[in-house]
């Protein structure tokens, strides 16, 4: 088609260009017609050769749920150039295209065109995605230049968040027995007024602390005995998320991975809101940079921290090297005396690794609530023997939690969730009361 095009363009030019030399040397007016075929082709061959502007404008929010569905709008405004345009608007792997379309063909004439597209996605997997490439290519008409094919880059991002649900907020709230403020590591914060113990007095008690009737019952000792409070300061708890290949049954959008980031994000919110302080840090073989965890703290700032971690979590395939979660947390840990909870997926091939975790947050007086996200719901569910999952999830669960409870420390509390069967809130209201 395209060759047939260019022969019949230059055999019209050549005719013309006959004509044109005819009406120059005869001088006969009726044939000036000839000059005129030629001017309008010289113009149809200049916007031809020269390369078309093209500039693109996307709307759409910022920010999103996942499950939701997101309008995007794409502009189009072309300058220059006779053809036809293939257009293709962005379209994330983790969407689901529901109405319209991304992918368009237009045709531009001598006219400047402008066109408006529409289309909708949902978003089925939490995360920040780049969604301002749209690529294109350009099909001159008559084929006398070649084709050009391109990409423009809006920089545009959208950051799509797991749905937060809710959660019971804790009926009181909590101190701590050790002493750390509600920021970062230290051993300050003002003295309350609830008993802690009583210790033998040192430099610097004040008089006011002294359990005199106590001191008189141990005169024999010439000790002075006084009260020790408790200090100010939240209860601190410390989620880790192992990401390893083990936590990865299912698809990208629903495997264990996704549950646990979505367990956490909605524990975090519930906890905050009950005066605790909440740390994150990925289950991964080192941990250097300030950005892969967040430190405990209270607030909604730190809600912004871990949301921002949590969304750019992604997975890793295996584990070269032994877990090493680096000198920060385990100061943190022995500072703040933090609950860990332990958001993975037991396995025979995973649990040596697991359980050397849990000893050492033992020996840094830390304790463990370990959640066992089963993936037998997960995998039936996408089979045909989907209503038999939850059966077969129960049955196989309990024959090997039978075999690898005897490596699990004594300081671990291992709750079994299976999201498929359960809802989150009957998995966070056991861990919940763990706490409680």
């Amino acid at each position: 088609m395209v060759n047939q095009w260019t022969k019949s363009l230059m055999a019209i030019l050549v005719a013309g260009s006959i004509v044109a030399i005819g009406a120059a040397v005869s001088t006969t007016p009726s044939l000036v017609a000839g000059i005129l075929t030629i001017a309008v082709f010289l113009i149809i061959l200049y916007e031809m050769e020269t390369s078309p502007e093209i500039k693109f404008e996307m709307n759409y929010p910022d920010k999103a749920y996942v499950g939701d569905i997101i309008n995007i709008t794409a502009s189009v405004s072309i300058k220059r150039g006779i053809g036809l345009f293939d257009i293709l608007l962005p379209m994330v792997d983790s969407f689901d295209l529901v109405e319209g379309n991304n992918v368009h063909i237009v045709y531009k004439g001598l006219r400047y065109l402008e066109v408006k597209f529409d289309y909708k996605v949902r978003a089925m997997r939490r995360g920040i995605f780049q969604v301002g490439i749209i690529s294109f290519n350009y099909f001159p008409s008559m084929g006398i230049i070649n084709g050009i094919s391109d990409s423009a880059d809006l920089k545009k991002e959208i950051e799509i968040t797991p749905k937060i649900l809710a959660q019971e907020k804790l009926r009181r709230k909590y101190r701590t027995r050790v002493r750390f403020p509600r920021s970062h590591v230290s051993n300050t914060g003002p003295v309350s007024t609830d008993f802690e113990t009583i210790r033998q007095y040192t430099v610097g008690d004040p008089y006011r602390t002294i359990n005199w009737k106590a001191s008189a019952r141990s005169a024999e000792n010439g000790n002075l005995l006084v009260n020790q409070y408790e200090r100010e300061g939240t209860k601190s708890v410390i989620f880790l998320i192992d990401r390893n290949s083990s936590t990865l049954r299912g698809t990208d959008e629903e495997n264990q991975l996704e549950y646990a980031i979505q367990f956490a994000l909605s524990s975090t919110r519930m906890f905050l809101a009950s005066g605790f302080s909440v740390g994150m840090w990925p289950l991964q073989s080192k941990v250097q940079e300030r950005g892969d965890y967040v430190l405990p703290a209270s607030g909604m700032e730190n809600m912004r921290r871990i949301t921002n971690m949590l969304l750019r979590m992604e997975k890793t395939v295996t584990r070269k090297e032994p877990i090493n979660l680096g000198k920060i947390f385990y100061h943190s840990l022995l500072e703040t005396s933090s609950t860990v909870i332990l958001l993975t997926s037991l396995q025979a091939v995973n649990m040596p690794e697991i359980s050397e975790v849990c000893r050492k947050i033992a020996s840094y007086r830390g304790r463990t609530i370990l959640v066992d996200i089963v993936y037998y719901g997960i995998l039936m569910k996408y089979s045909s023997f989907s209503s038999l999952g939850n059966i077969f999830s129960r049955s196989v669960q309990s024959s090997n939690w039978k075999k690898m409870a005897k490596n699990i420390p004594g300081r671990t509390m291992v709750v079994h969730w299976d999201p498929t069967s359960q809802k989150m809130g009957q998995a966070a209201g056991i861990v919940m009361g763990v706490l409680r």
